[in-house]
């Protein structure tokens, strides 16, 4: 068996390479934040969530809703950066 060369093959470096040819991760940072309550108050909520045949954050972003129009913003303006 023959192996071919590799002359067909290019050996420039790639943008997330290092020169000694290690991959470099890149890493898109996504907004985060934490909500912090009991372990029952999430246990709740998952019950909910599987009962409405949705998921908790769901539920998050329905109360995020709630409270953004109690103080009359709306969440859909506001994650288009119009309010």
């Amino acid at each position: 068996m023959t192996t071919s060369s590799r002359r067909s093959v290019s050996t420039r470096r790639r943008e997330n390479e290092t020169p000694d040819g290690m991959k470099v991760r890149q890493r898109v940072e996504r907004p985060h934040a934490s909500l912090y309550a009991h372990p029952r108050v999430f246990k709740k909520l998952r019950e909910i969530a599987a009962a409405e045949d949705c998921k908790p954050h769901d539920l998050y972003v329905e109360g995020l809703r709630m409270v953004l129009e109690r103080y009359g913003y709306d969440l859909d303006k506001i994650e288009r950066g119009e309010a």
